[in-house]
């Protein structure tokens, strides 16, 4: 198989919702963070009512970005889905202004998103390193939960 092959086949399932500096102050994104220990339920939550086969949340200082493999594109009515199921206390209002927020990558969009991020080019300071730390370490984590597979 070439590699352009394996490319376009991780790409196919690859979706990211994006909550990031960019178009949300750092106290709301703060609002994003889940709890250590309501970081395995709501994960399971979130992938039994989406129909999720893999996820796992990135959440900095800067941004949350909810990265999974999903046979179907993410859009709007799902972020929906999405914001209800891992956090099921937030306001309607509060629901709906994140999602107005978000950013949505489907596919190659959205490998081209998590090189970006991983690169530290979507960073508030271009090039930071630590991201490309925290994106590991949150894949570890979420992969010791038995979150994530073959394609995350």
């Amino acid at each position: 198989m070439s590699i352009f092959a394996s490319c376009f086949m991780v790409t196919d399932h690859l979706r990211i919702v994006s909550f990031s500096f960019h178009k949300i102050s750092l106290d709301r994104i703060g609002n994003l963070h889940i709890p250590e220990e309501e970081k395995s339920r709501r994960t399971y939550s979130l992938m039994r009512q989406t129909g999720m086969t893999e996820c796992m949340i990135l959440a900095t200082c800067n941004r949350v970005e909810i990265i999974t493999a999903l046979p179907h594109f993410l859009c709007p009515g799902l972020t929906a889905r999405i914001l209800e199921a891992l956090y099921p206390g937030m306001s309607a209002d509060d629901r709906n202004e994140f999602i107005k927020a978000a950013v949505i990558f489907n596919g190659a969009d959205a490998l081209r998103h998590l090189f970006l991020l991983a690169s530290g080019l979507e960073s508030k300071i271009i090039g930071e390193r630590e991201i490309s730390v925290q994106i590991r370490k949150t894949y570890d984590e979420y992969n010791e939960l038995g979150s994530t597979g073959d394609l995350l």
